[in-house]
C-alpha cells in the first residue's frame, strides 16, 4: 500500500538561469540530460563526501528538494560554481510531498491523498530503506557507500564529470567491498565479532519513540554486543 507524507521540514530551492541544466548537469551525480522531469542524485565534495542528497525537479524551472537545514548551507557552496553559468537560487514556499511505494520512494510538489505529517514515521521509512535524508549533521561527512545509496539510483557512471566523480567511480570500481550498510535495533556501542573485537563504523543513529535505530557500515560478520550476539534489523549485504 502507498504511503504520502508531507514533508514540513523540506525547503525546495529554484535555480534562476537559462542554463540551469547545464549548471546542474557539472554539479549532481544524476544524469539531467534525459527526457525526464524528476531525478535523484547527490550533492558531493571534491573528494566524494556527500553534501546532500537532493530530489531534482524541472517544473518550468529546475528545483532542488532538500531538508530546509541544509538548503542555505548548500546554496553558499553552490553559488561559487552557478555564478559562471549565471545562474542564482531562490527558496521558495512550495510544499513538498513524498510517496512511498514499497522501497521506492519519490518526491515532488503533489500528491494524490491525504498525506501524514509524522516527521517520525516518515524518518524510518527512510531510514529502514536507506535513503535517510543528509541533516545539517551530516552535510559533508560521509561517503555514498557509508550511507548505504543505491549507488545505481543516485550516480549515473555514463554522464561524464561532475564534482567528486573520480573519487566515488574509485572506490566503486577499484575498492573491494568489504563494508555495506547495516542498521541494529536498540543495539549500545560497540558492535564486535564473536572474540570481542570491535568492527564497523556507526555512521549514524537515530532515536524513535520506543526504538533507536544504529546505522553503521560495517563487515560481514556475526555481530555482538557485550557479548550477546545480536541480528541486524536491516542490512544491505
Amino acid at each position: 500500500m502507498n504511503k504520502f507524507y508531507q514533508l514540513d521540514k523540506y525547503c525546495a530551492i529554484k535555480i534562476n538561469g537559462d542554463r540551469g541544466r547545464e549548471f546542474l548537469q557539472g554539479q549532481a551525480s544524476c544524469d539531467l540530460n534525459t527526457n525526464a522531469k524528476h531525478w535523484t542524485g547527490l550533492f558531493c565534495d571534491e573528494k566524494g563526501f556527500v553534501l546532500s542528497n537532493a530530489t531534482i525537479v524541472l517544473d518550468g524551472n529546475f528545483y532542488l528538494v532538500v531538508r530546509e537545514c541544509v538548503g542555505e548551507t548548500l546554496i553558499n557552496d553552490l553559488t561559487k560554481y552557478a555564478l559562471f553559468y549565471k545562474c542564482s537560487f531562490e527558496m521558495t514556499n512550495k510544499k513538498v510531498f513524498a510517496e512511498v511505494t514499497n522501497t521506492t520512494i519519490r518526491k515532488g510538489f503533489r500528491h494524490s491523498q491525504d498525506p501524514s505529517t509524522k516527521t517520525s514515521d516518515w524518518e524510518r521509512v527512510c531510514m529502514e530503506n536507506f535513503q535517510y535524508d543528509i541533516d545539517c549533521e551530516m552535510f559533508g561527512k560521509f561517503r555514498p557507500q557509508e550511507l548505504g545509496y543505491d549507488l545505481e539510483k543516485f550516480i549515473s557512471y555514463e554522464k561524464g564529470c561532475y564534482r567528486g566523480q573520480e573519487i566515488i567511480a574509485r572506490v566503486t570500481y577499484l575498492g573491494k567491498k568489504n563494508k555495506a550498510a547495516v542498521i541494529f535495533a536498540n543495539a549500545k556501542s560497540p558492535i564486535t565479532d564473536v572474540a570481542g573485537k570491535k568492527i564497523g563504523k556507526e555512521v549514524f543513529s537515530k532515536n524513535f519513540e520506543n526504538l533507536t535505530l544504529h546505522h553503521y557500515y560495517i563487515e560481514k560478520n556475526d555481530y555482538f554486543v557485550e557479548g550477546e550476539q545480536i541480528s541486524p534489523f536491516a542490512s544491505q549485504w
